[in-house]
């Protein structure tokens, strides 16, 4: 009986902190040059900034759309290090970055212009040549889409940890790599780290001749969780492999507005963590990520609570059923009665 009445007084508490969380504003967007634009969501799930422009009869203006077989994708993690001088990650990350690299592909991004780099070969020196043979080998008008995910720190203006001992690459390095090297003209990169929100600064730090999209897993002084970094992976492969929660206006495409927002909603809601996302003012956020998949249903991408006070995204539904992506683990989905599950505001 006692634990019975435990259980139903946790599941009460986490009911309520969701709840509360979602009622709560976010903070107001931070250092905004007339350069550089970032945004956070509002207590209402909206964008504080970087709106996205549409005509009346609801279509994209001066539509621009990737092209994925002329994009190049730059992948580095770190789930484990040089005789565990750092803690590990969870084999849930390992499983997400497998998971984005086959979705790009399906997308069409050509297998040589992909390089994905894990745990001993993703030491310092490198990620900084496959990254730089990458860039040199792109053409004119080509898109960049980096993804990187480790231990990070803001030592050095900010950085993550590769794979030895003292191993860390800046994220000034990093920029200064693309500016130097790649032939393209945009640039997408997603940091999944502790403080992995400097990334902005250093990007908005002077003028850029790549325009660049950011995104990291918080901002700049707070750490992040492991089981919030395999999370923010799904959102990636959610937004660049067409499904439809980042559709947030349900107009059957995915813009790059709609994916920062995306991710800032799911890891602030599911995870109470506080994402940033930004872009250079040479950015166009309304450019088309992909075509979005119709909605399997009326609970299909909602937040939802479990019987058992676990939080979730529902990611299919079938008739009275649904598959609900777990915060606990997300690579964990389960079905469940559609009646058993509550949505969370």
């Amino acid at each position: 009986m006692m634990k019975s009445s435990l259980r139903a007084i946790n599941i009460a508490l986490s009911a309520f902190m969701a709840t509360m969380l979602c009622n709560l504003p976010a903070p107001p967007p931070r250092c905004l040059a007339d350069e550089f634009k970032t945004a956070t969501l509002d207590q209402n799930g909206n964008a504080a900034q970087a709106r996205l422009s549409l005509s009346a009869s609801g279509k994209h203006v001066g539509e621009k759309r990737l092209d994925y077989k002329r994009m190049r994708v730059f992948s580095a993690g770190v789930h484990r290090f040089e005789e565990d001088h750092l803690h590990p990650g969870r084999q849930s990350v390992v499983a997400q970055d497998l998971s984005l690299i086959k979705t790009l592909s399906q997308q069409g991004v050509p297998d040589d212009h992909i390089v994905a780099l894990r745990d001993e070969d993703a030491t310092t020196i490198n990620c900084q040549n496959q990254l730089k043979e990458l860039l040199k080998n792109s053409s004119p008008g080509e898109f960049l889409l980096v993804f990187i995910h480790s231990h990070g720190s803001l030592n050095r203006g900010g950085l993550v940890c590769t794979y030895e001992k003292g191993g860390v690459w800046t994220y000034q390095d990093l920029v200064k790599e693309i500016e130097d090297n790649f032939k393209g003209d945009s640039a997408c990169i997603c940091i999944g780290a502790c403080h992995s929100g400097s990334l902005l600064d250093v990007i908005k730090s002077a003028p850029r001749r790549i325009s660049y999209f950011g995104v990291t897993s918080v901002f700049p002084a707070l750490n992040a969780k492991t089981v919030a970094t395999a999370d923010f992976e799904v959102c990636i492969k959610d937004a660049f492999g067409g499904a439809p929660c980042p559709d947030f206006n349900e107009d059957g495409v995915i813009t790059f507005d709609e994916f920062g927002r995306y991710i800032s909603d799911d890891q602030r809601r599911l995870f109470l963590t506080v994402p940033e996302f930004g872009y250079t003012d040479n950015f166009d956020p309304q450019t088309i990520i992909t075509n979005a998949r119709e909605h399997s249903g009326p609970l299909d991408c909602a937040l939802v609570q479990l019987p058992d006070g676990v939080r979730g995204r529902v990611v299919k539904q079938d008739d009275d059923r649904v598959l609900v992506r777990g915060s606990r683990n997300p690579r964990m989905v389960q079905w469940v009665r559609s009646e058993r599950v509550m949505r969370i505001p």
